[in-house]
């Protein structure tokens, strides 16, 4: 938390309020509508690639997906340490389609990760074709080098689960018996919300899903660069929303704030944009994230709450 405010502090530091009104005033804020459906559009694909991932746990439709998509994301925007991705959306979408919580909560952790693999392949991919340099290059480097990293351990185990269930077993040893039942059953069912990916079909189908999925959210970059009348190439705007995404990593205020507008306005800065349209840009792309999906994930949390309401009133005696 205190170091969302400091960053924060460092992503206004520099930077000339009158510049950055003005920069604001002047914005095509027409532009922002085809930006907030290219992000619905990416939420749609979502929850196509969730089915994909749940796919070893039943069949489900996409449409099903949607509500505790948006209700997660809610919560995300609204809680700190970005319990919605995964308690939330795990939680609903168990409840709802008689699935164990654990497994679908396991397939909104992999959502994640996948989102961070794509994301890490266009950093790469740029950073191999595109004359990058200073602080853009460096950042670069070390995200491709943490990520790389982080996401090791998670397919070592999605590929490896009987080595990681023997490990579970030689792990809980040391607890009472109905405690070493329980720990090896909810590895079990981590595991088989992980299984999708073990497919190649389906991680063939993860895969192009995320690309789309971040395809459409870069989208929201290049929109509004048009509105602010940002000329760089698209493959600089892709790198702003990579690095801007994928600091996010980093603990924060609900909703990303402070990691995302610090490296965000650093990527732009390094890419030759000025310090106060970088922070103007910043700051409305990133509430443009935020507001619709946030107000939509609010209403289909509250209909989801009196969904279960219900549920649970029907099936009590």
């Amino acid at each position: 938390m205190l170091l969302s405010f400091f960053l924060l502090a460092l992503f206004f530091r520099g930077a000339s309020l009158d510049k950055i009104w003005e920069s604001v005033l002047h914005a095509n804020y027409f532009l922002v509508i085809p930006a907030i459906l290219s992000y619905f559009i990416a939420v749609w694909w979502r929850a196509v690639r969730w089915r994909f991932l749940l796919s070893p746990l039943g069949r489900f439709a996409p449409h099903r997906l949607l509500s505790p998509i948006l209700s997660s994301f809610a919560i995300n925007n609204l809680v700190p340490g970005r319990v919605g991705l995964f308690i939330v959306s795990g939680f609903l979408v168990g409840e709802r389609e008689k699935i164990s919580k654990i497994a679908s909560g396991a397939t909104a952790l992999t959502a994640q990760i996948f989102d961070g693999l794509v994301l890490l392949l266009i950093v790469i991919a740029i950073s191999f074709t595109a004359p990058l340099s200073g602080w853009v290059l460096q950042m670069s480097r070390v995200t491709i080098a943490l990520y790389s990293m982080l996401m090791f351990p998670f397919f070592f185990a999605a590929f490896n689960p009987g080595l990681m269930c023997r490990l579970g077993h030689f792990v809980s040893r040391p607890l009472p018996p109905p405690w070493q039942e329980k720990v090896r059953r909810w590895l079990e069912l981590a595991l088989s919300g992980v299984a999708a990916v073990r497919s190649l079909p389906n991680f063939t189908l993860i895969l192009i899903t995320s690309l789309l999925i971040w395809t459409f959210e870069a989208g929201v970059f290049i929109l509004m660069a048009l509105a602010f009348n940002i000329d760089l190439p698209l493959h600089s705007l892709f790198i702003v929303t990579a690095i801007a995404y994928l600091s996010l990593l980093i603990p924060s205020l609900p909703g990303g704030v402070g990691p995302f507008e610090y490296f965000g306005k650093q990527t732009l800065i390094g890419l030759g944009i000025n310090q106060s349209l970088s922070v103007a840009f910043i700051s409305i792309v990133h509430l443009t994230l935020l507001l619709p999906v946030t107000l939509a994930g609010l209403v289909f949390l509250w209909l989801e709450r009196h969904t279960l309401t219900g549920r649970v009133r029907h099936q009590s005696p």
